[in-house]
């Protein structure tokens, strides 16, 4: 799967991270030849094999292969509705309608090739900022992979490597399984005003068996539950796996659809890529402003 991705040009620029985390969201299935969609649910990219767009009125044909990508935010979905044909035996891995939008905002880079599909304001429920998160699942709100450390870490370590990779928390694994959590505010609390000894292991400031949310769990609960236990970070896992951490940031990025948050986000960009990210969201504000 990494190989695919790697070898692909929309993908095969982004880093080893970012390529994993794309990858765990992705579901690779074999086809054969002749099978047919006509509602093609999800973005795909063919890792193996041929496949055949056919727009509505069966005049146009266009053969894809190895490295291709098809359905959602593609340019042929944007121009009508294509049905796809396997002309001869595929493997086709498949990102979720749902992910394609989380992945564009993950990865601004993925905008040159892929387009996010428009957001219409058609209720109440999109109309509202507050009510943005019910029909998303947990999964819609990781940004990133969990950054993870053995027990034993020093906390000056730990500290370092939070700066250093930009994020607010990181989990304690051990032997496998998620065993703690340590956040900034932990670093503030539990070291700084105590005057504890950053070479001591990151496992005595830790939160020990902290709760957490799978990716398919709505993400209107993810919000209830930092709310009732006063959290800021809930490590999201997939069965066992770790896939990562959401934070109240990310929260606040899909349901505090505000003129404040929107331009705090704006004014803490420092590359184009992320400006053009931010900006592209202002046409849904002003959905929800005339709403």
């Amino acid at each position: 799967m990494l190989a695919a991705l790697r070898g692909q040009r929309a993908f095969g620029a982004l880093d080893p991270e970012a390529l994993a985390g794309i990858a765990s969201v992705m579901h690779v299935k074999a086809f054969s030849a002749d099978d047919w969609q006509d509602d093609i649910d999800g973005l795909y990219l063919i890792i193996r094999g041929e496949v055949q767009l056919i727009n509505a009125d069966r005049r146009t044909e266009v053969a894809l292969r190895p490295g291709e990508l098809f359905g959602c935010g593609t340019l042929a979905s944007a121009a009508g509705a294509w049905s796809a044909k396997v002309s001869e035996d595929a493997l086709l891995a498949r990102v979720a309608r749902t992910d394609v939008d989380a992945l564009c905002a993950a990865q601004p880079s993925l905008q040159c090739f892929i387009a996010p599909e428009p957001t219409v304001v058609a209720d109440a429920h999109q109309a509202q900022p507050g009510l943005n998160l019910l029909p998303k699942s947990v999964r819609a709100l990781i940004n990133r992979c969990p950054i993870t450390l053995p027990p034993d870490t020093s906390i000056r370590d730990a500290a370092k490597l939070m700066s250093e990779q930009h994020v607010s928390s990181v989990l304690i694994v051990s032997q496998g399984r998620l065993s703690g959590v340590v956040t900034d505010r932990d670093l503030r609390n539990r070291v700084i005003a105590q005057g504890t000894d950053t070479s001591r292991p990151l496992s005595d400031i830790a939160t020990p068996q902290p709760l957490t949310m799978d990716v398919s769990d709505p993400a209107f609960e993810a919000l209830l539950l930092m709310t009732r236990h006063n959290m800021h970070h809930v490590p999201v896992t997939d069965g066992d796996a770790l896939v990562g951490v959401i934070t109240a940031t990310d929260l606040n990025a899909h349901h505090g659809t505000s003129p404040v948050f929107l331009a705090g986000e704006i004014y803490q960009q420092h590359t184009l890529e992320g400006l053009a990210a931010a900006a592209a969201r202002v046409g849904l504000l002003q959905q929800n402003l005339a709403a």
